[in-house]
């Protein structure tokens, strides 16, 4: 979220939330949590073990998968360069007395983690502020993962439009745009990049 002013109470602190200021003058008031970095980390130990998924396949058996299982996933040992797919079913082991054991099972077990975090950490991020928000951004080559949005969507209660792909790329032009004086403020920019990819958007399914 974008903030003109920081929230300097103890709350802020307790909820690991931290504010940065952006070249605009503003203030990015934010959450840094593990992504999907906890698949990248699964493949990279599936393809050492011979098991060569493309992050289509691994979308694709996600899907037909079922999942019980809710981890937190910024807990710090999912952060770490590691075998994850172990990380996970013993944290599921500890957690609920089973665990997921397939690549689909554990994907999805991934997915379902991830939009239960962000959920959390949108809700505390509003408590703080007192406002509520309708629409949530997703931007980056993450979003390439539809299941993700729409679990997002899901979790949350709440709009999500995911787009674009290319986030750093096209939010590095739009600063450098600024800078040329080739646009009048980052709104302008942010105007024209738009333009360059359609946003997908996902509404929220009831349970």
């Amino acid at each position: 979220m974008e903030i003109a002013t920081p929230y300097l109470t103890d709350e802020v602190f307790a909820k690991e939330i931290t504010q940065e200021a952006n070249a605009m003058g503003q203030i990015q008031f934010k959450r840094n949590v593990t992504g999907l970095w906890m698949i990248q980390e699964c493949r990279r130990i599936w393809q050492n073990e011979g098991k060569a998924y493309s992050y289509g396949e691994l979308s694709e058996l996600s899907k037909n998968a079922e999942s019980k299982w809710v981890l937190d996933t910024t807990e710090p040992c999912f952060a770490e360069r590691c075998d994850m797919p172990s990380v996970i079913i013993r944290r599921c082991m500890e957690l609920y007395g089973d665990a997921p054991q397939t690549p689909g099972e554990i994907c999805r077990t991934i997915e379902q983690s991830l939009a239960g975090t962000y959920s959390r950490i949108i809700n505390d991020m509003e408590t703080v502020i007192n406002k509520r928000f309708d629409k949530i951004y997703m931007v980056g080559g993450g979003i390439r993962n539809k299941q993700l949005s729409q679990m997002t969507a899901n979790q949350t209660q709440r709009e999500v439009i995911a787009g674009p792909v290319e986030a750093t790329v096209l939010g590095n032009l739009s600063m450098q745009m600024v800078a040329m004086k080739l646009v009048n403020n980052l709104n302008e920019a942010s105007a024209i990049v738009s333009k360059l990819e359609t946003p997908v958007r996902y509404l929220p399914q009831q349970p």
